[in-house]
């Protein structure tokens, strides 16, 4: 600013950063009087439009107010005009120089040196820009550096330590005191001095182009400290024109004694995990959040039927499920049922599945997510327990409760099934008397109806009683429950107690043993029958319960038990599913019921909890997990009407009808049965021979040729399943024509046999349709022509034989 006014005619000049001229005298030169004219309208004005047109502005001296100009009588000077240079540093318009020129011979020389003085004022702000920039850089790389958690240091060309990450100062200045001009081979013990100082000449001397900085980079070296700590150095990268411009370089260091005592941690516990898990009674399994098998335990290799070895070789979860399909009951159901609990890897499952290799077996899943603590899915992990023998121990006890309950079911099962018998046997007499033929066919509709009637009754009952392994499969709520009611239905209604069912057609099926659930049901329908009769008032009272079922959120059902009886005490409401607890009088109750209700739905993944207020009723409300998973409808449930073998092969309900008579042979050791399946074959065309003695069976097969054979399951001598086991040793195709005729579905040998061997099956007693159509299934699923021309080949070769 003095330059310009003392080898210029300016009157004053100013120079100045911002929108707005200075407001100090440190970049002024001028009389006093023109520097408070800078705070003016023209001047300011002339000041902002070179700041924002970035272009040489300028104003005539006439445009300056009169007291603008100096006041003195001695300074008669008057501007010409004032003129405004906009000051460019790097693109960017960051001040102005300003000069009141004088009148002047030459002016374009005047402003020739005004601009070159701009371009000189440029470039000192521009140095002072990029001094502060550089300031600026040093001080954000040194935040940057220190604020790490790696171990960092930065060096110079000559080795000097200049910057260090609090972490690094920690671990290589472990006591305090001055670091000025340290070196980086002086903070390392004696003998390791000398190879770090030729380590960093390796690219910092001589011959370190740029073309062999990686190499150089990759290359680390571990050395000992002063302090005894091992550690290892590599070459970060290089930092250009730090400072005055001289090179720098970033060393990243590792201790060493952390990374090894890191890993003799991890290794110690990788062991201790391995021998935890291999030293419980549960099998493990451990996968990430890809599938891959990160650990197996000998358990779980023992109960799958492998070797610890194979399992951690197979890699992933899917490939170990298809490896141990083939050792499952029901392979496609139970392999669907896994992978869905897979996929619904963000929340805790629960299974229960059945093997059939190296042993028969019942296994229980468990498998929850596992997380890190900031939230991050790891994997998941599985458990799982044999519990063969509790559910055989379970089984057990629950057969024995079963068989208490059938004592309660028996005295009202009885006087029903007197009532159709008493109907059955009145019009059997007066058939044998009427005259008339729409009399007899008026008895006849009668009996049949009595006779269905009871023998609906009597095959509910079987149902309940019999003693079945325990099985799970996808069972309709809805039926366990009518098909149950059914069994109490008469005894509800002598005691005037109304039932009234609320069931959601649209119910999703639960993974369920049926069994166990019909004596859920029994127990809660008994439990609030004997609370609604304890807690009448009149002995003719009047009683009511509703059981309801409903979908809840999340993949789960409900079903509710209601009744109007005198509801439960606070203080015993928390104590009712304690084995052997009960309110009831001697004789009434076990105390088992409710503690058996709670046993099962815990066991089934379920919850069940009571509702009650004194005076008002009860209600149970039993939650279930609902099947969501694709696949697990493969096995047909048995019915009351007409059971199946579950390893029999399924038969559509309506089948071909025969279109010429076959042969078939009748082994029946009751007369009247025997006689009844000829009656009725004989009525669909066929052509019938009975033997009432089994043992005639195997010669007169190898006599004549039969379409199919009809046989009783129980007989004396030779029952049908000898019979059966003797056509297989004979190799007769006969074995695959076999329909089996038994009352006996209650034994677990009976439907073990019929499980094994597939054959299909009717169960007494049975109606004449129902006869029917189990004969049309037999034929169609009867052997192809090939096999039926085997059949006679093998009966001729067995004439010739004997």
């Amino acid at each position: 600013a003095r330059a310009v006014r003392r080898h210029m005619q300016a009157e004053f000049s100013v120079l100045g950063r911002g929108i707005e001229p200075p407001g100090s005298r440190e970049c002024w030169d001028g009389p006093e009087q023109w520097f408070a004219a800078l705070r003016q309208g023209p001047l300011i004005k002339l000041w902002r439009r070179a700041m924002e047109e970035g272009q040489i502005c300028e104003i005539a001296g006439e445009a300056l107010p009169e007291q603008a100009g100096p006041a003195q009588e001695n300074c008669n000077r008057s501007l010409e005009r004032v003129v405004a240079f906009p000051l460019e540093v790097r693109n960017r318009i960051c001040g102005v120089l300003m000069a009141g020129l004088l009148p002047a011979e030459d002016s374009s020389e005047d402003m020739a040196k005004l601009e070159s003085y701009a371009l000189l004022a440029a470039s000192a702000l521009d140095r002072e820009c990029a001094r502060q920039e550089r300031t600026a850089w040093k001080k954000s790389v040194r935040k940057i550096i220190e604020d790490s958690r790696e171990c960092l240091a930065v060096i110079d060309e000559r080795g000097v330590v200049h910057e260090t990450s609090r972490s690094a100062a920690a671990l290589l200045f472990p006591s305090p005191g001055s670091r000025d001009e340290i070196l980086l081979e002086d903070i390392f013990s004696g003998g390791a001095r000398d190879a770090v100082a030729q380590w960093r000449n390796q690219f910092l001397g001589p011959g370190s182009g740029a073309a062999s900085q990686w190499e150089r980079q990759q290359i680390p070296l571990e050395a000992a400290l002063h302090g005894g700590n091992v550690v290892q150095m590599r070459l970060r990268s290089k930092i250009e024109r730090f400072g005055r411009g001289e090179a720098m370089w970033l060393i990243h260091f590792q201790d060493q004694s952390a990374r090894r005592t890191l890993q003799a941690a991890k290794g110690r516990l990788e062991v201790e995990l391995a021998g935890l898990v291999d030293s419980i009674d549960s099998g493990v399994l451990l996968f990430d959040v890809e599938g891959k098998i990160r650990l197996a335990s000998d358990r779980l290799a023992s109960i799958l039927g492998f070797k610890k070895r194979q399992i951690l070789e197979l890699g992933n979860i899917e490939d170990l499920i298809n490896r141990v399909a083939c050792h499952f009951t029901r392979p496609v159901e139970t392999m669907a049922r896994w992978r869905d609990h897979v996929l619904r890897d963000q929340e805790a499952s629960w299974d229960e599945f059945e093997l059939n290799h190296p042993s028969r077996r019942v296994v229980e899943q468990f498998a929850r997510p596992l997380y890190s603590p900031d939230g991050t899915r790891l994997g998941r992990l599985e458990v799982y327990r044999d519990v063969t023998g509790q559910r055989l121990i379970h089984t057990k006890f629950l057969q024995t409760e079963k068989m208490a309950a059938l004592g309660q079911l028996v005295s009202g099962i009885a006087h029903e099934l007197n009532n159709p018998l008493t109907s059955i046997q009145g019009y059997a007499q007066l058939l044998l008397s009427r005259r008339t033929t729409s009399e007899r066919e008026g008895d006849a509709r009668r009996i049949s109806q009595e006779a269905e009637r009871a023998g609906h009754i009597v095959k509910n009952l079987l149902l309940f009683s019999r003693e079945t392994k325990p099985e799970r499969r996808s069972v309709n709520l809805n039926e366990v429950i009518e098909r149950t009611l059914s069994l109490r239905a008469y005894e509800l209604k002598l005691q005037n107690i109304a039932v009234k069912l609320a069931l959601d057609p649209a119910l999703p099926k639960t993974l369920a043993d049926a069994a166990q659930l019909q004596q859920v049901v029994l127990n809660l329908i008994v439990n609030a029958e004997q609370a609604i009769v304890q807690g009448r008032e009149e002995e003719n009272g009047h009683g009511r319960i509703e059981i309801r079922t409903r979908c809840l959120a999340g993949d789960r059902i409900v079903m509710q038990f209601c009744d109007d009886g005198p509801g439960i005490l606070p203080e015993v409401a928390s104590r009712i599913f304690d084995p052997f607890f009960t309110t009831k009088p001697a004789g009434v109750g076990t105390g088992l019921g409710l503690s058996i209700v709670y046993g099962i739905i815990q066991e089934h993944g379920g919850e069940v909890s009571v509702e009650t207020r004194p005076g008002q009723g009860a209600k149970f409300n039993v939650e279930l997990p609902a099947l969501s998973a694709a696949g697990f409808d493969l096995v047909p449930q048995e019915t009351a009407a007409l059971p199946r073998a579950p390893g029999a092969a399924p038969l559509p309900v309506s089948c071909r009808a025969v279109t010429h008579p076959e042969r078939i042979l009748v082994v029946e050791d009751e007369p009247t049965v025997a006689q009844l399946i000829a009656d009725v074959m004989a009525e669909e065309g066929h052509q019938v021979d009975t033997l009432l003695d089994s043992r005639k069976a195997l010669g007169t097969l190898e006599e004549k040729n039969y379409a199919l054979v009809i046989c009783d399951l129980k007989m004396p001598h030779m029952d049908g399943k000898g019979l059966y086991r003797a056509l297989v040793r004979r190799a007769s195709p006969l074995q695959r024509r076999i329909l089996i005729v038994t009352g006996d579905t209650m034994s677990p040998r009976t439907f073990e046999f019929l499980q094994s061997s597939g054959l299909p099956y009717l169960a007494k007693p049975f109606l004449v349709e129902e006869l029917k159509d189990a004969v049309r299934q037999a034929f169609a699923a009867a052997p192809s022509g090939e096999e039926i021309n085997a059949g006679r080949e093998w009966l001729r070769a067995a004439v010739r034989k004997k």
